[in-house]
């Protein structure tokens, strides 16, 4: 599991914490996660005190650049990676959608049957 993106604002009045993962998760796992990378502990330490930690998990199966639209950029993104299988360079798991270990007509139906949806 790779994290592709931290954003945090200001941390002294920390009012927005966003992640971004290669892979859709629940919110158990982004909470392990959390805990995994002491990020919790870290916001603590930054405060000064305990933080009750919320948060929300915006995932769009099939939305495989992460940006809450299912659009071309999605479609393109498996179709380039098309034919390809687990451990060959043009093979990622993110377009992987039916986690077969290849990218084939399967995860180019499941992002073109949902083209159009947003988070």
């Amino acid at each position: 599991m790779k994290l592709l993106g931290v954003a945090i604002g200001n941390l002294s009045q920390i009012d927005d914490v966003r992640l971004r993962f290669g892979v859709a998760l629940d919110k158990m796992q982004v909470l392990k996660l959390l805990r995994q990378a002491e990020i919790i502990e870290k916001i603590q330490d930054i405060l000064g005190a305990p933080a009750s930690v919320t948060f929300s998990v915006r995932a769009l199966f099939g939305d495989v650049n992460n940006d809450c639209l299912i659009d071309i950029f999605d479609l393109s993104g498996v179709a380039q990676a098309f034919g390809s299988r687990d451990g060959e360079l043009r093979h990622g798991a993110v377009y992987d959608l039916n986690n077969d270990r290849m990218i084939s007509i399967f995860d180019v139906a499941i992002v073109a049957r949902k083209f159009g949806m947003r988070c």
